[in-house]
């Protein structure tokens, strides 16, 4: 027999059409679909009554595996007793590549958003069914708001403590304006947990592609940077990623920026290496879209705990 999924969010809110008919908005995690159902579609599925549905919601409440068979449920599927937001502590991301998947559109944000989001995050990390948490930080450059940053992610840690919820949290960074004490901040009152740290290209094509206004490399910096903080004893379970940016032009290059870094004292538990290719959206890319260098390169026994994907950015 057929169930209505456990991995279903039904909006609270109904919303009309141009011609005034009534929607909620059914939300299907397992195949991560969209709907809008009538209400008494909904209250059907809150009561689990498939019987009370009429025949013609039946194939796409299938379809977004809303309905699933005896056991169907997939394994990837939501669960509850994990939050997790991915946040970008700004209004506006400057890249506006497609990388995430949203729209970046400029304006300014409500005096209250800040605030409302932190309420937002809040209440999840309190519900009764929440063990884990997991806020990552994104956007062309989140250090750029360091101050956003420390004072969101100080509340949410200070309520995980008290709650007893087990805290993580990563930061995709260039690395330029990082400094051990902003690190020492990051780690010690905001929680983070993982630095995934993007490299434009190998050493030979970084300070050409990505130089800073003072015409100096970046790199050599953001790299040495790294080193003292592995140094650091009470940062040995933070783990560090170098993501490195390839294209046509780096295919030689590339081993021996490997090699490099591991003479320069990167082998370590918790430190792993990603070369990725520049995309084609990319500024500064020569790749063709269906070419470049992929491949996942991690030192013995460091490979990285998270996945490379994000969900939804929200601009804090």
């Amino acid at each position: 027999m057929e169930n209505v999924s456990p991995s279903i969010v039904i909006s609270d809110r109904s919303y009309r059409d141009g011609r005034g008919a009534q929607f909620k908005l059914l939300y299907g995690a397992e195949a991560a679909k969209l709907l809008f159902v009538t209400p008494q579609v909904a209250n059907a599925l809150r009561a689990g009554d498939l019987a009370a549905l009429s025949p013609e919601w039946l194939a796409p409440l299938r379809d977004a595996r809303v309905i699933v068979p005896p056991g169907g449920r997939m394994s990837t599927a939501w669960d509850s007793s994990c939050v997790r937001y991915v946040l970008l502590p700004f209004s506006y991301c400057g890249i506006g590549c497609p990388s995430c998947g949203q729209e970046n559109v400029r304006g300014p944000l409500t005096a209250n958003h800040r605030d409302r989001v932190r309420a937002r995050v809040l209440r999840a990390l309190r519900l009764p069914s929440t063990t884990h948490a997991r806020i990552d930080w994104m956007g062309s450059e989140p250090v750029e708001e360091f101050a956003v940053i420390c004072d969101l992610a100080r509340d949410f840690v200070r309520v995980s403590k008290e709650l007893g919820v087990h805290y993580s949290s990563s930061i995709v960074t260039n690395g330029c304006l990082l400094t051990l004490q902003k690190i020492g901040a990051l780690v010690g009152e905001c929680g983070l947990t993982h630095f995934e740290i993007t490299l434009d290209g190998p050493p030979e094509a970084s300070p050409v592609r990505h130089a800073p206004k003072n015409g100096t490399g970046s790199l050599r910096g953001v790299v040495e940077l790294v080193g003292e903080a592995l140094q650091e004893p009470g940062w040995r379970n933070v783990h560090f990623q170098f993501r490195i940016s390839a294209d046509l032009r780096d295919g030689g290059s590339v081993p021996r920026c490997i090699e490099s870094m591991a003479g320069l004292g990167f082998v370590q538990p918790n430190v792993s290496f990603s070369i990725r290719p520049k995309r084609s959206w990319a500024e500064h890319s020569t790749s063709d879209p269906g070419l470049g260098i992929h491949a996942k390169v991690d030192q013995k026994g460091g490979g990285s705990p998270w996945p490379s994907g994000f969900g939804i950015a929200a601009g804090v």
